[in-house]
């Protein structure tokens, strides 16, 4: 079971550096953010989630660091 976590884990980060990128932060000073490609957006509860970033909602695997989404 470890082995299928790890493994599942790694697919949807490699997912979701594949879909999202950095940028400066609008709220706070000298911080970044996570942003959708396609909807240049933060996934977030207000903005709506990518499907991507559902399933670490739904698995309770935490988004990857770098922004806070």
């Amino acid at each position: 079971m470890g082995a299928l976590a790890n493994n599942f884990y790694a697919r949807i980060s490699s997912n979701y550096y594949e879909t999202h990128h950095e940028r400066q932060s609008d709220a706070v000073v000298n911080g970044t953010v996570w942003v959708n490609n396609l909807t240049n957006l933060p996934c977030n509860e207000s903005n709506g989630y990518c499907d991507n970033c559902k399933e670490f909602v739904i698995t309770g695997y935490p988004l990857p660091t770098g922004g806070e989404l």
